[in-house]
């Protein structure tokens, strides 16, 4: 009986990879479909933004991550520390699939954090603020770039440009992640109001095929686009 247990869980975690790995594969053949007239009329210059995307990306995923974990340990989440979450970069912070769309149309998400004090009990305003925390750093994170680029202009161009681009993907994945869809915070952040207790997978791969297809007809990316514009106003 044990062993059957065991074959289970296995086959489980198997089948979890497997998703990963369909989905990796399919928003990538998305990515490079919709990038194709890019990609051919000025390979050098995607090239060269695509790679920035990538380190970007990777500043990103690490400060949310890592303003997560800080608050999940004011919360009272002993194995902060214990298993060392908060950490400059982790491989630990990528979601395989949110990867492929945060670095091509600079809209993704990260790998949900673990803690207990995020998706289970009834402190639902703690529970929300882990969730939050993460999204509204990297919003503050791109004003304070698009404050910056308006300055470096005067300098340098270049850097101007570059410094719009953080400012852009930044922007971008604050807002993306609010939406309450799996695998977004967001979604989290709308079962804290209504559920007592969530799992970190729950509904992802529902929500992957939604937001699929709604990346392949350009509806969520105009969404977003729209809403940054008007939050740019703000300011």
């Amino acid at each position: 009986m044990q062993f059957n247990s065991r074959k289970g869980i296995h086959r489980m975690k198997y089948r979890l990879a497997l998703d990963q790995i369909l989905f990796f594969i399919a928003f990538s053949v998305l990515a490079y479909f919709k990038l194709f007239p890019v990609i051919f009329s000025d390979p050098n210059q995607w090239i060269i933004e695509t790679l920035l995307s990538i380190f970007f990306a990777m500043i990103i995923l690490s400060i949310h991550t890592n303003v997560q974990w800080f608050f999940a340990h004011l919360a009272g989440d002993i194995n902060v520390k214990i298993q060392r979450k908060m950490k400059w970069f982790s491989f630990s912070f990528v979601d395989a699939v949110g990867i492929i769309p945060l670095i091509f149309f600079q809209m993704g998400w990260g790998r949900s954090i673990d803690s207990e004090k995020a998706y289970k009990g009834s402190k639902k305003g703690q529970r929300i603020w882990i969730l939050a925390s993460g999204p509204l750093a990297i919003l503050l994170l791109s004003f304070v770039l698009q404050i910056s680029a308006y300055g470096i202009e005067h300098f340098s161009l270049t850097m101007a440009a570059i410094t719009e681009l953080f400012a852009r993907l930044s922007l971008y994945f604050g807002i993306i992640n609010f939406l309450p869809i799996p695998p977004f915070n967001g979604w989290y952040i709308a079962g804290a109001l209504f559920k007592k207790n969530m799992k970190i997978n729950d509904h992802r791969n529902y929500g992957l095929m939604l937001l699929f297809i709604l990346f392949s007809y350009d509806t969520l990316q105009n969404f977003i686009r729209w809403i940054a514009e008007h939050f740019l106003l703000l300011f």
